[in-house]
């Protein structure tokens, strides 16, 4: 950590047009250790000079609740204060006999060395089924030492000594000094051990910022494993459940003991999976919003990944919410609708995901904002409405690039990508289509009844959207009106969707007050309660309940939901001509917004259909910035079709808030005609001190990487591209663009001195119509391409630093293992004491050796054609 690469970090942020950050202390990247000590005077220094320079910029910052990404905890957990879990030894006696002996406890972690009694119980031996009148407590029979006094009855008995031990799970990856236990998340004392020597320090040294420039407390994605047992739970089950859990205790030490029978094994199994799911959202990310929200302008931000909790619920006790998505498609996608279904039931505004998380062979420099887009648009019509950036590690040094990684992981965002001075052409277009999204309310027909453990998939037919609800809201909030469940949110939907035949007595009473009430609910007919309370009880009133409703077809079920939805006029909210084309709806006041996506690389049109009628459709282009009214277009029976064309990746907002107009005879979208190409030698400058020639001539455009001279062949950064041309007669009082073909990977356009701005994805275009003239103009294009050329060319070169063996991981379980790359050993001593690189043919430094001198080099450079079109209007 640095003071002046702190800066230089926050204000490379700024400039590039992000909101601010989220603060993420990490170790295990790298077998280096920092120069500035985890909590000394200077770390702590550090971090307030962080928030006071979020403060000076305008900066919105968060931090990560404790060090690493995971979870909440630190050396300042004591044992006893930390996560969790039972455990157990088994003795076996014969009877009758009087027995006085000693119980073992079981065995647990010397490292802790940590054990506290929650029960003693006696079984018959081997007996797999047992009722609960033949499990004897003998807790009261056990003194303090362990030893049992019993009168056993005849038979062989065994007795199992139960108790709770910590689950050993610590924080990571978290630097030196900064690993310790995971707090408690199921007893509040937990969470008030981790707050009070932790974030309460961290919120008392940010002083004045906080509320202002610290906005967020930050729970990343939960990877701390399971957890059972707390010194509270017995009572919290009793409480929950409505019967004692100790006797049942036994089903928890062999899997082939049933109490009772398999049946009621199963529901007591099912109520101690949902006190624990219910526990981590009262009394770990519950608590934790309540004592963040003592802190005036505070909010709780959380990533609920998965755990043993059900997403969303434990989403909807925070202020923002994250999902997670990786540019790798398999990885983190599953969390999106969930979580932006617990946003949408209970109000809160923000989705805020983890953006573009890079796995291994995805990252290494090789994105640009092109190869995003598409992935951030999929993100987009899933629900999300801000991108959290995953990750831009932070940089100590300014004289070194690309510098500091987070390891192996993530797509490169910050001050040393090649491309961050043009980042700004890109973040403007997120923060375009983040503020519309983040307007009004989220549009879906269907709500599906999140219940138990039961999947977070919602298999819509084509056409229609929805969220899942939990059934804590569902219970508490949803209401009928107007024939729409709704919710206090502003959240209405048409159908309810029940995942499953065994409901709670309390779901049923649901759902007959809201058939009563007008509501259209589909699902299977409920045999039974998943629960053991109230049993058998509970059972008899679903049944009767079953019978009330599905007997008599007020729920509807052995439809599928696209029948039912076609029986009551609900017609798809949107529909396409063409495959791979996503969407998402939202009402803004009056106005119906729909954000469609192509996810092809081609430029497409597309007939698209939306479920408004005698509205204006307006195309609104988050690129440009640019609003348009639709020409074509048609309006009937309550539907609007309109044919649009996308770009490669291209994506647009279609906004209804007008009444119709006459539709005019026209095109959707602008139509071009090449009147000349420009075409000759160009003069292209290559920055020296990135190895490049100075200035050279291409005769012809040409791919850097094909080229004969190495400093251009190995080339990163910006060159510029420099070339003299007159317009054609007849591109006079035309309105005029230059279209530069294709560009590896972004430019700049500066003619005649005008910075006409930076083109990122195709089609790269830009309207020159103000800036150009009759005669001789000055073309200027600052293009960029990406860090992978120049760190191969590096690798021609002796080596100045010490690296460690190669890393490898598995891509999935069943392919090979891949090369990753190399992590820095050390901090190579020219670097630290400032001295001339012993290296002088290497430009680059970087503490991941992800490229070799043999790996493949990527296409680079303004690669054409370079084209003058003019913009036409077709009848």
């Amino acid at each position: 950590m640095s003071r002046e690469g702190i800066t230089a970090d926050l204000e490379a942020m700024k400039q590039a047009g992000l909101g601010g950050a989220f603060i993420f202390h990490l170790g295990n990247q790298l077998p280096i250790e920092g120069w500035v000590k985890f909590q000394s005077k200077e770390w702590w220094n550090l971090m307030h000079f962080t928030m006071s320079e979020g403060k000076r910029l305008g900066l919105e910052l968060g931090f990560q609740n404790c060090p690493g990404y995971s979870t909440s905890g630190g050396p300042w957990i004591p044992v006893e204060k930390s996560m969790q879990k039972i455990v157990w030894r088994k003795q076996s006696f014969t009877g009758p006999s009087q027995l006085d002996t000693l119980i073992l406890p079981p065995p647990v972690d010397p490292k802790w060395n940590y054990y506290r009694d929650i029960a003693v119980l006696a079984i018959p031996d081997q007996a797999d089924v047992v009722s609960v009148s033949e499990i004897i407590d003998l807790s009261a029979n056990m003194d303090a030492n362990g030893r049992l006094n019993w009168k056993v009855p005849s038979g062989r008995w065994d007795i199992l000594r139960l108790g709770h031990t910590t689950t050993g799970k610590t924080n990571s990856p978290a630097p030196s000094g900064a690993v310790g236990l995971e707090c408690d998340k199921l007893d509040r004392g937990g969470l008030d051990a981790h707050f009070d020597s932790y974030v309460a320090k961290v919120l008392e040294n940010a002083g004045e910022t906080v509320g202002k420039s610290l906005r967020y407390v930050w729970i990343d994605s939960y990877e701390a494993g399971d957890q059972d047992w707390s010194p509270s739970f017995r009572e919290e089950f009793n409480k929950r459940r409505g019967y004692d859990p100790i006797l049942w205790l036994v089903t928890k030490t062999n899997p082939k003991i049933k109490v009772g029978n398999e049946e009621m094994t199963a529901r007591f199994q099912y109520d101690f999976k949902q006190t624990i799911a219910e526990l981590f959202a009262d009394n770990y990310y519950g608590y934790m919003a309540e004592r963040v929200h003592k802190y005036a302008g505070l909010k709780l931000g959380v990533e609920p990944h998965f755990g043993p909790f059900d997403i969303v619920t434990v989403g909807t006790r925070a202020d923002a919410v994250a999902p997670e998505f990786w540019t790798n498609p398999i990885l983190g996608w599953v969390t999106l609708k969930p979580v932006a279904s617990s946003a949408h039931i209970a109000g809160i505004p923000l989705v805020c995901s983890e953006a573009f998380t890079g796995f291994p062979n995805d990252g290494r420099w090789r994105q640009d904002p092109y190869a995003l887009k598409a992935i951030g648009d999929r993100a987009f019509c899933l629900g999300v409405n801000q991108f959290i950036l995953h990750v831009s590690a932070h940089q100590p040094w300014t004289n070194v690039w690309p510098g500091m990684t987070m390891g192996w992981w993530g797509t490169q965002f910050g001050r040393t990508q090649t491309w961050w001075d043009k980042a700004s052409a890109w973040t403007s277009y997120l923060t375009r289509c983040q503020y519309m999204l983040q307007q009004g309310r989220f549009i879906g027909d269907v709500c599906v009844l999140k219940s138990g453990g039961k999947s977070y998939q919602l298999n819509l037919p084509p056409g229609y959207d929805g969220d899942l609800c939990s059934e804590e809201i569902f219970l508490k909030d949803m209401i009928v009106v107007n024939g729409r469940l709704t919710l206090p949110s502003g959240m209405n939907y048409r159908v309810l969707v029940l995942p499953d035949s065994t409901i709670l007595p309390t779901v049923a009473r649901k759902i007959r007050e809201l058939i009563k009430n007008g509501a259209v609910i589909v699902g299977p007919k409920p045999t039974s309660s998943p629960s053991l309370q109230d049993y058998p009880a509970c059972d008899q009133e679903v049944k009767k309940i079953g019978a009330e409703l599905w007997d008599s077809g007020k729920v509807i079920s052995g439809k599928s939901l696209s029948q039912v939805l076609e029986d009551l006029n609900v017609k798809p909210d949107f529909e396409s001509s063409a495959k791979n084309i996503l969407w998402i709806h939202r009402r803004i006041g009056d106005s119906e917004v729909y954000f469609v996506s192509n996810q092809d690389t081609t430029e497409r049109i597309v007939d698209c259909t939306f479920r408004v009628d005698d509205r204006q459709p307006e195309l609104w282009d988050a690129a440009t910035g640019e609003i348009r009214k639709a020409r074509t277009f048609s309006s009937k029976d309550g539907v609007t079709k309109l044919p649009i064309k996308f770009d490669p990746r291209g994506s647009v907002f279609v906004v209804f808030h007008k009444p119709s107009q006459t539709v005019k005879i026209g095109s959707n979208w602008d139509e071009f005609q090449s009147i000349s190409e420009i075409t000759g030698s160009w003069k292209v400058r290559f920055d020296p001190r990135w190895g490049g020639p100075g200035q050279v001539t291409f005769d012809k455009l040409t791919d850097w990487s094909r080229h004969i001279k190495a400093g251009i062949r190995y080339f990163s950064g910006t060159a510029v591209y420099e070339k003299e041309f007159n317009i054609p007669e007849q591109a006079k009082g035309s309105r005029l663009f230059l279209d530069l073909g294709k560009v590896k990977n972004l430019a700049e356009v500066i003619l005649n001195g005008q910075n006409l701005g930076i083109t990122w994805k195709p089609p790269y275009r830009v309207e020159v119509t103000k800036a150009i003239h009759s005669g001789n103009n000055k073309l200027e294009l600052r293009v960029t391409n990406l860090w992978p050329n120049r760190l191969i060319g590096d690798e021609q070169e002796q080596d100045d630093c010490t690296w460690e063996a190669d890393q490898r991981i598995w891509k999935r379980h069943d392919d090979p293992q891949i090369l990753v790359g190399w992590p820095l050993k050390e901090i190579p001593d020219w670097l630290t004491l400032g001295k001339p690189r012993p290296s002088a043919g290497r430009y680059t430094f970087t503490t991941w050796k992800f490229y070799s001198k043999d790996s493949p080099l990527m296409e680079s450079g303004l690669l054409g054609p370079v084209r003058l079109l003019i913009k036409i209007d077709k009848p």
